[in-house]
């Protein structure tokens, strides 16, 4: 009996002492063996060259402007080649103005405008998009868009540096996004209120007609015809065209109120349709044509009134420009 006791104490002791020998072979939960240490540090240093190399990378203008970096003048230029053709944009800081003011005329009383905020800065193309810049990235050319306009639509003017027009508002969208994967980067038509920023800031609110003669292409000077594109003075940001020469399709689009009195007159200058036709959806244009009288082709049209064309208008007097969103194309 006690040769049995001692025999199970002593089996119990071995089994004891074999699993704590195990136990120094395995590391506790956070504790690491020198080969472990070895991979872990070697990892270290992998991770570390990674790091270092992304660091290594130069940081854009872009980036840095989104950061608060770095503080970039208005009209910095910026230029962007795709397909061998060169897109100049032009810095838009972030500020604030007065939206939709108009000054006392033969229309009505002046406007004072609205406190507007721009948060974020954009880069803005200095011209509108040319028949260049179109065909390079859509394949048409302006004919063959006036083919799609309407029986005897008429040519203006073509040529590499002249606006391309007869675009609708959803055509401006295919554009953008095709050039944006090609750019790798985020291209879209302005919003309104960047396209008046971009129009105002550092400008006069109203020209007299021998400093809108300066800047503008528009009925009393253009012979009745578009020009090619920065043929006339910049404004204070080195943005051309922005009055005169083509209307330009911004963002916004609101549903049509073919009742309204104010909001889609039609006039020399002003395409559109006629009053009382619909369609579902209507986009801004802003900025005068060549065939628009001098108070059209003002900042704001008089009386701050919203001119609005359908999505799938086409018009000889009708174009676009684009805005780069900064920090896309790193």
């Amino acid at each position: 009996m006690i040769i049995q006791r001692i025999l199970i104490v002593f089996a119990f002791f071995i089994v004891v002492v074999l699993s704590l020998s195990a136990a120094d072979s395995i590391p506790s939960p956070g504790v690491l063996n020198e080969d472990d240490h070895n991979n872990v540090e070697k990892n270290a240093v992998q991770q570390s060259d990674f790091v270092a190399e992304e660091q290594e990378q130069p940081v854009s203008d872009l980036t840095r402007a989104e950061a608060g970096e770095i503080f970039l003048e208005p009209g910095t230029k910026k230029v962007l080649t795709v397909r061998g053709i060169e897109y100049v944009f032009r810095w838009c800081p972030p500020g604030e103005f007065l939206s939709g003011a108009w000054l006392h005329d033969e229309y009505g009383p002046g406007k004072p405008g609205l406190p507007m905020k721009i948060s974020s800065g954009f880069w803005i193309l200095e011209s509108e998009v040319t028949q260049e810049m179109w065909e390079s990235v859509i394949g048409s050319t302006v004919s063959e868009l006036r083919g799609k306009a309407h029986e005897g639509a008429p040519l203006s003017g073509v040529g590499p540096n002249f606006p391309v027009y007869y675009v609708n508002a959803s055509e401006t969208s295919d554009f953008c996004s095709r050039l944006s994967r090609l750019a790798h980067c985020r291209i879209t038509i302005p919003t309104s209120v960047q396209w008046e920023y971009a129009c105002l800031v550092g400008s006069e609110l109203f020209f007299e007609p021998e400093k809108l003669d300066e800047v503008c292409w528009y009925r009393f000077n253009s012979g009745n015809r578009v020009h090619e594109v920065k043929t006339k003075a910049p404004n204070a940001w080195g943005i051309y065209d922005m009055q005169g020469n083509l209307w330009e399709w911004c963002a916004e689009h609101f549903p049509f109120r073919a009742d309204s009195a104010g909001d889609n007159r039609l006039g020399p200058g002003m395409p559109g349709m006629p009053l009382g036709a619909t369609r579902d959806t209507h986009f801004e244009i802003r900025g005068g044509c060549w065939l628009s009288p001098g108070d059209f082709c003002q900042v704001n049209v008089p009386r701050g009134f919203k001119l609005s064309l359908p999505n799938d208008i086409r018009d000889l007097t009708v174009g676009f420009r684009i805005i780069l969103i900064p920090g896309t194309n790193e």
